[in-house]
């Protein structure tokens, strides 16, 4: 299963793959990784252990995923985006991370990679039909 979101559903598509291990692919758009970054949640505390991704890095790690995020995005952050990308591949070490992290050049809070994210998509799962999650061939 692939579950996909732009900004607040890409934390979501996170958090909805964190609990339920059938999602094995994550496409973020312009995702929001820090809860406490957003104006709305500036005037209360965030927990993040409750809340937080940074904390699931390594689970994270074994998913697919695609992050992407524009380079000046002052609303969820790209520094943030950034951030949690590193953190993910620092947590997989020594395993290798399977993630596309994409910086567009685009202004504010925007997303650009539609078209590459569903054909990555559509590619993932055709590359996958009739295998098991093992890698084995179905019947």
């Amino acid at each position: 299963m692939v579950a996909l979101g732009v900004s607040r559903d890409g934390y979501v598509a996170f958090r909805a793959a964190l609990s339920d291990p059938r999602i094995t692919h994550v496409i973020a758009l312009s995702p929001v990784t820090d809860l406490q970054r957003l104006e709305e949640f500036s005037h209360i505390k965030v927990n993040e252990a409750v809340y937080g991704l940074d904390a699931h890095a390594s689970e994270l790690g074994r998913k697919h995923l695609v992050i992407q995020i524009g380079s000046s995005d002052t609303r969820v952050g790209t520094h943030e985006a950034i951030e949690l990308a590193d953190g993910i591949a620092r947590a997989a070490r020594p395993a290798t991370v399977d993630m596309t992290f994409i910086v567009t050049p685009r202004p504010g809070h925007a997303t650009a990679e539609h078209d590459r994210a569903a054909q990555w998509a559509i590619d993932e799962c055709d590359g996958r039909a009739g295998r098991s999650e093992a890698g084995t061939p179905t019947p």
